[in-house]
């Protein structure tokens, strides 16, 4: 009956239980653009190295996510949810999270989603 967000890493280390998982996607460009902003440019390398690496890790854990049966796993792209927010918050309220649809859509503030992929 709560909702937090974990860090992917660490999603193996939870207790056995009955979980429901939003896997949110972003555009590794957008992370990108967005890290750099927050740095100032500082250590944009390590940054970079972390984002085009995150294409196999993700993989790797969601692999290793599959053998837990205790797993359900809904995918949402970022971008998608704050272009339309209806239709990512009805998917939500159907893989079981019992949402308000209308006032999830009105937390949505589309001027924060700066780093576009279309924009970079």
């Amino acid at each position: 009956g709560k909702v937090t967000k974990v860090y992917l890493d660490m999603l193996n280390k939870l207790p056995q239980a009955n979980y429901k998982i939003i896997f949110m996607r972003r555009a590794k460009v957008e992370i990108l653009a967005s890290m750099n902003k927050m740095s100032g440019g500082k250590h944009l390398g390590y940054e970079q190295e972390n984002v085009e690496n995150d294409s196999i890790f993700v993989e790797e854990k969601k692999s290793q996510f599959s053998l837990r049966p205790d797993f359900s796993i809904i995918e949402i792209d970022y971008a998608e949810l704050v272009k339309n927010p209806e239709e990512s918050f009805l998917k939500i309220k159907d893989f079981g999270f019992p949402i308000d649809t209308t006032k999830a859509c009105e937390m949505v503030e589309p001027s924060l989603h700066r780093f576009k992929l279309e924009n970079l």
